[in-house]
């Protein structure tokens, strides 16, 4: 089964659905010694662990039955946070191929969380494309869009205690299970990360792309690839794939979980945070704001 949909009574049992469905999508399910969730599939595996507020993701190289899931062989020294949980989940969504898992939750009406791992769909052959993300947004500034973390970006520091970016697996330049963060691509610490989706959704190759939506010759939402492109020094960057069946998207003339349907695809199309045109507003009781950023998602037969 390669799509599901329904509710879940807790961030407990969003795991254990998630557990279920990766095992019938051939991932192998292991428990660490704190309990929490160790998927692999070939190469890829992915750690996965749950507080009573939040998701947490790191990548891996391998299980190991003796540790907790802060000491899987390889594992990352940091990992992806994703908040906002707590109570009852209104409703997931869960997509897979051979080579990925992405789930969306609507964590209460009209707020959305995204989690993804999987392999990209790489360009030239090199070691890795393993990566694990999950979107992230500052408590403290929820109605500022760009204090949110999309799936594919982060800040600059993003091994630091924030748990503010996923990682990609990248055996490149000599080097050997290498993991690299995500970066929203700007400023000095932009080097040695992958650029994705920035933070702003302007300073990468995705992001330019996305702001053309909607086209103006036929009013058409734009489905964007998200391309990522990986730091080799000297200021430059290699493209190394693209996510598949992932796309970002622009808001403007969708309604949260609507599908777009391109010749017998469907794309399910959700917020990064939630669809908001007040932004940037100081204060308590100001509602989560993503703006018009997205992601589509393809459902797979």
């Amino acid at each position: 089964m390669a799509f599901e949909t329904g509710s879940a009574t807790s961030i407990n049992s969003l795991v254990s659905i998630l557990r279920t469905f990766a095992s019938a999508n051939g991932w192998t399910v292991d428990d660490t010694t704190d309990g929490h969730a160790v998927l692999t599939k070939g190469v890829a595996c992915v750690v996965v662990a749950f507080d009573a507020n939040n998701l947490y993701i790191r990548n891996a190289i391998s299980y190991s039955s003796g540790g907790n899931w802060t000491n899987q062989p390889g594992t990352t020294t940091w990992c992806k946070r994703a908040n906002g949980y707590g109570g009852a989940i209104k409703a997931y969504w869960l997509f897979a191929n051979a080579d990925y898992i992405h789930m969306v939750t609507e964590q209460t009406t009209n707020v959305f969380s995204h989690l993804v791992f999987g392999t990209l769909s790489k360009f030239g052959s090199y070691t890795g494309g393993q990566y694990v993300d999950c979107s992230h947004y500052d408590i403290s500034y929820p109605n500022f869009p760009d204090g949110h973390f999309p799936i594919f970006s982060a800040d600059n520091n993003y091994a630091d205690s924030n748990n503010l970016s996923g990682s990609i697996r990248l055996d490149i330049d000599g080097l050997t299970n290498n993991f690299m963060g995500f970066s929203d691509g700007s400023g000095s610490g932009a080097a040695n990360r992958v650029k994705g989706v920035a933070q702003n959704w302007g300073d990468s190759l995705t992001g330019v792309l996305q702001h053309c939506s909607v086209n103006a010759f036929n009013q058409r939402t734009i489905l964007v690839p998200i391309t990522l492109t990986a730091y080799r020094g000297s200021g430059l960057y290699s493209p190394i794939g693209q996510v598949q069946d992932l796309r970002t998207v622009r808001m403007d003339q969708l309604d949260p979980g609507q599908i777009i349907t391109l010749g017998s695809d469907d794309w399910y199309c959700f917020p990064s945070l939630q669809k908001n045109y007040t932004t940037n507003v100081s204060g308590s009781g100001q509602p989560k704001s993503s703006w018009l950023y997205g992601f589509a998602y393809k459902k797979v037969p």
